[in-house]
C-alpha cells in the first residue's frame, strides 16, 4: 500500500506540475517579478506588515499608533492589490486556489468530522 500511495502522490505532483493553470500562474508570478512598481509596492507592504506586527507585540491592538500602522498596511496592499499587473495574477491565484480547494477535499474531506465515515 506504501508504494501505491507513493506513485499516486508521485502522478498528482507531476500532474499539479504540468496544469496550464499552474503554469500559467508560475508564469503571471515570474513576470510581476520584473515590474520595479510591484517589487516597490510589495516591498511597502512587507514593512507596513512587520511595523504593524511588532506594535500589536509591544502596544497591542488598541494602541492609537498600532491602529495607524494597521491601516497603513490595508493601504500599503490595497495599492499592491489594484495596481494592473497585479490583477492578471490575483485572478489566475483564484482559479489555482479553486483547484487546491477541490483536491484537499477529495483527499481529507472523509477524514473530516461529519464529511464522511472515516474520521481520523
Amino acid at each position: 500500500m506504501k508504494n501505491a500511495t507513493t506513485r499516486a502522490l508521485s502522478a498528482l505532483r507531476q500532474g499539479l506540475k504540468e496544469d496550464p493553470r499552474i503554469v500559467e500562474l508560475d508564469r503571471l508570478d515570474a513576470e510581476l517579478s520584473s515590474y520595479p512598481e510591484i517589487l516597490s509596492l510589495s516591498a511597502k507592504m512587507k514593512e507596513a506588515g512587520e511595523r504593524y506586527y511588532e506594535l500589536t507585540k509591544t502596544k497591542g491592538n488598541e494602541d492609537e499608533e498600532t491602529r495607524l500602522a494597521q491601516h497603513e498596511l490595508y493601504l500599503a496592499k490595497k495599492a499592491l492589490d489594484e495596481a494592473p499587473e497585479a490583477m492578471e495574477y490575483r485572478n489566475q491565484y483564484a482559479v489555482v486556489r479553486r483547484l487546491y480547494a477541490e483536491i484537499d477535499g477529495i483527499l481529507f474531506g472523509p477524514f473530516r468530522p461529519g464529511r464522511g465515515d472515516c474520521h481520523a
